[in-house]
């Protein structure tokens, strides 16, 4: 079956496996240490060990006998990259994800199929007839909206959440990666090394790869983290910014500040707005599941299509504890809770969603929760949810690996609170960077520039009123 650019399927049925993908994802079969098909890695995956691009067949250290749940976490923590991980051994066939469900996995329990999206699980009669019009117009999906917790547009058709594996026997999902697993308490300077040799192992696979890594230069401290862990490569990389004509916007004015003075490779691509009909394609490629600023934005990276993976510093507000808030008394949220602090609107199916979740979540560390939530419910179901969106620029995220994100979950409460960790960074192994204000223009500056950005999107006033009343 050929499907289109980064799609894949995978049909399942009692006595085998059968995967068909386009052509511009990758399908590597994993073996185990002696040389037997284990499985296989769809998507953009990278061995952080060997510090490459994985683009062949990749064996594990899989013994045959040994506990299956041990092997994954180890297998998984030594990958990085976009992907989804069909196991297959005998009496044990699941389907995992990477630590942020990258790339999309949704399947339908009455469809025995999984797919990147429903409209790619189902055929067109059925995904028309399941597709939830009402939800969707609800949750704003098609403004700025999201579904959480693995909801999708369509009646019956779920997002596999990360830490999570779907079992292709009888169609259930199994938490494996739970708090103890993820909050291991870690101290700063350490923390700062993980983060960072994780990071500089994916920078040196992509170099030496066919599309050489753009990194996303902006004013904010998570690209900056991913810079100050490049630094070994800083004369070899190209980074780029998405500018505008505005006097006032400091993801503008300070990574051309920083470009110049520290003598770096720079690309200003001026931020360009799609139209309608690249909008609706956007939200019709990810299964009207999410839009947003990047559905008027992403043809902003166009002139990096063919040339360049883009790697972008999305999962660094994890060492910052960005779900917390100064009230918090210490109580485990409710599903409403939760929705609210999302910034969402209330609907049954999400609250019985978040429910369900939260009945398997084992921790009674109302923090640990929310940062529990932030990454399974929210930001797998947001962020990933968009990769379908726009089949053109591979995007790679490198602080979204098990050792990374387990760092900075690790970090203690002060340091998080403080926003250390990116500080610590710069100073081990970039300095320099330190010098450079972090999203601001001055406080006359900041306020003229906030009152610019609500006119151009309201929208920014409900979300905000939403999380103040959480």
């Amino acid at each position: 079956m050929e499907l289109a650019d980064w799609q894949y399927a995978i049909d399942v049925d009692d006595d085998q496996i059968a995967i068909s993908h386009g052509s511009g994802i990758g399908c590597f079969d994993v073996t185990s240490a002696n040389g037997q098909r284990i499985g296989s890695l769809i998507g953009f995956p990278i061995d952080l060990k060997s510090r490459s691009v994985v683009n062949r067949t990749l064996q594990s250290d899989f013994l045959a006998g040994e506990d299956i749940d041990r092997f994954a976490k180890r297998f998984l923590a030594g990958l990085a990259g976009r992907f989804i991980w069909l196991l297959d051994v005998p009496h044990c066939r699941r389907i995992y994800t990477d630590i942020l469900a990258n790339i999309p996995c949704v399947y339908a329990l009455d469809e025995r199929r999984i797919a990147l999206t429903a409209p790619g699980l189902l055929d067109c009669d059925t995904a028309k007839r399941r597709f939830d019009a009402e939800l969707v117009r609800h949750m704003g999906t098609e403004a700025s909206g999201w579904f959480p917790a693995g909801l999708t547009a369509h009646r019956g058709a779920l997002r596999l959440m990360p830490n999570h594996y779907l079992d292709l026997d009888d169609w259930s999902v199994q938490r494996f990666r739970g708090a103890k697993d993820l909050f291991v308490p870690v101290e700063l300077g350490a923390a700062a090394k993980i983060v960072t040799e994780s990071v500089e192992a994916q920078i040196e696979a992509l170099l030496n790869s066919d599309q050489k890594p753009a990194l996303a230069l902006t004013a904010g401290l998570d690209t900056r983290m991913v810079a100050a862990a490049s630094a070994s490569f800083k004369n070899e990389v190209t980074f780029f910014t998405l500018t505008t004509d505005e006097v006032l916007d400091f993801d503008t004015v300070i990574p051309r500040q920083i470009a110049q003075e520290l003598g770096l490779r720079h690309i200003e691509l001026p931020r360009r707005y799609a139209g309608d009909p690249e909008r609706e394609a956007y939200i019709a490629r990810g299964g009207h599941c999410v839009s947003g600023q990047n559905a008027r934005l992403h043809i902003s990276t166009a002139p990096l299509q063919g040339d360049y993976t883009i790697v972008g510093g999305l999962g660094g507000e994890n060492c910052r504890g960005c779900m917390w808030n100064p009230g918090d008394d210490g109580s485990l949220p409710s599903a409403p809770e939760l929705i609210a602090r999302f910034g969402l609107p209330q609907h049954e199916l999400a609250i019985k969603q978040i429910e369900a979740w939260l009945a398997n979540v084992d921790t009674q560390d109302a923090r640990q929760l929310y940062e529990m939530a932030y990454i399974e419910v929210m930001l797998a179901c947001w962020a990933s949810a968009q990769f379908p969106c726009d089949p053109t620029v591979i995007r790679q995220n490198p602080l979204l690996t098990v050792p990374a994100i387990t760092a900075m979950l690790g970090l203690s409460a002060p340091d998080k609170i403080a926003k250390r960790l990116p500080d610590e960074m710069i100073k081990l192994s970039w300095p320099e960077l330190g010098n450079y204000s972090v999203n601001s223009l001055g406080p006359v500056g900041d306020f003229l520039a906030k009152i610019k950005r609500v006119a151009r999107d309201p929208a920014v006033l409900i979300r905000r009123a939403r999380r103040l009343r959480s």
